[in-house]
């Protein structure tokens, strides 16, 4: 057929002429080429889903995240999306009881995990982990003091005694908790000993307060662990969520 405005030949799958631009008037949607999704279009060019003249499928075709690519490999390098890098070794000792799992916990958690890793001087312990059982700390020795004092249980060097067996019954505890902290910045535990110079006090207040680090000899990070989720959280990246903190 031919445009009536310029005599141009048109088919019927060409909306408009190619020569002036002017609308077909027996213009078919089906025509001669389908240009629906799944068909071949009207310039002869392949549609949504089909193969194109490089032998690839074109728009929604198209391999998406997670399937293979050209090169034979899985978009998001393999891996889930969000999914941390763990060393397997690790995680197995995790998994085995060998290391503790580090979390990052709240007040009430964070005092279970204190005396449940009594004498555990293994693994790692996260920052909240740590300053919740400062702070815990304190609260008790306050309310001892207060409670002593009333009590009229205090010594002659102005001592309580229930301040001196609990400083003893959790003397242990506290140290392991202050190593557990020093593996999850990275460093080793004997690095406690500069407690007992001048300036060691400052340097450990200042290292008890740095965020973690990934994995290392002592275990994985908890952002590894529990991927963002809370202690306790059901996620498929947290090795504890069945036993270990139960």
């Amino acid at each position: 057929m031919k445009c009536t405005y310029c005599g141009n030949e048109m088919l019927p799958s060409d909306k408009f002429c190619n020569n002036c631009g002017a609308s077909n008037p027996n213009y078919s949607a089906g025509g001669d080429a389908n240009n629906g999704y799944g068909q071949q279009g009207g310039y002869g060019q392949p549609g949504y889903g089909q193969n194109n003249a490089y032998g690839q499928q074109g728009g929604y075709g198209q391999p998406g995240y997670g399937q293979n690519n050209g090169y034979g490999q899985n978009y998001g390098y393999s891996q889930p999306y969000g999914a941390p890098n763990i060393d397997p070794a690790m995680a197995s000792k995790v998994a085995a009881g060998e290391l503790i799992s580090p979390a990052h916990v709240g007040f009430g958690d964070a005092i279970k995990l204190y005396f449940k890793n009594y004498a555990n001087f293994k693994g790692r312990s996260t920052a909240s982990e740590y300053w919740y059982v400062v702070l815990f700390s304190i609260i008790v020795s306050v309310a001892i003091s207060v409670v002593s004092t009333a009590a009229g249980l205090t010594l002659d060097s102005g001592q309580s005694v229930l301040s001196i067996v609990w400083s003893l019954a959790t003397f242990i505890p506290s140290l392991a908790v202050a190593v557990r902290r020093l593996h999850d910045i990275g460093k080793s535990g004997w690095w406690y000993l500069i407690y007992l110079t001048c300036i060691g006090a400052f340097v450990l207040l200042y290292w008890f307060a740095q965020p973690s680090v990934g994995s290392n000899q002592w275990g994985p990070a908890a952002s590894e662990l529990y991927a963002g989720q809370p202690y306790g959280g059901k996620n498929n990246n947290n090795y504890y969520n069945n036993n270990q903190y139960r």
